[in-house]
């Protein structure tokens, strides 16, 4: 996947960038997947790292063009694809960004997040039943995923499915009881489906009234 510096300790760089990385310090995190970059031009995990931060900083543009390069040296990584596909759907691709999304889960099946973003987009481009697909194939993957159980609660209730769509603000309210958010959008989407009893549990909740 990755040629090799014996002058430069590649691995120990990507370990040290990438946890720069997911504690948010992007500019000292592409800093040295830059470096990694300079030492070993074909690294694809670097190339893609660099266009993952690229799309984090809104340049979708490069980070096509990077995440690309990375595909193109080394095409098994799930991963690449799912984060092409987020920038080809910040870029407003999303027929290209549905088909890197199934790329990813055809490379690991149980990639809950590429479900999860997949129904997303299908739910924007109103495919309503392949979203909701999507988004209980998340779920079935990781019943603790709390974004697939508020998307696809939202799903249900734009379905007009008001029973479906309360168990799946009960099982998001049960995976994260303390999101004081999780509660009032659930209160404001049973509101709106007529639900008002229902609806008054998740607002107390959301103002911590336990009563």
């Amino acid at each position: 996947m990755n040629s090799t510096n014996l002058s430069y300790d590649t691995t120990g760089e990507l370990k040290r960038a990438a946890a720069f990385h997911q504690s948010g310090r992007l500019k000292k995190a592409g800093f040295i997947y830059s470096r990694i970059l300079f030492y070993d031009p074909n690294n694809s995990d670097a190339l893609h790292l660099s266009g993952v931060i690229a799309h984090q900083q809104g340049n979708n543009e490069k980070a096509l063009f990077l995440i690309k390069r990375a595909i193109d040296i080394y095409c098994q990584q799930p991963a690449y694809y799912y984060n092409l596909g987020n920038a080809l759907k910040g870029a407003g691709f999303f027929y290209e960004a549905i088909e890197s999304y199934e790329q990813a889960v055809k490379l690991k099946p149980d990639y809950a997040e590429a479900y999860n973003n997949l129904g997303v987009i299908y739910n924007e481009r109103n495919r309503q039943d392949e979203a909701v697909f999507c988004y209980q194939k998340a779920l079935h993957i990781n019943q603790d995923y709390l974004e697939a159980a508020d998307n696809l609660g939202k799903a249900y209730a734009g379905m007009g499915k008001t029973k479906e769509a309360v168990v799946c603000y009960e099982l998001a309210a049960g995976i994260a009881p303390d999101c004081a958010a999780i509660h009032s959008t659930a209160g404001s989407i049973l509101q709106s489906l007529g639900m008002l009893n229902k609806a008054e549990v998740f607002f107390r909740k959301s103002i911590g009234d336990k009563t």
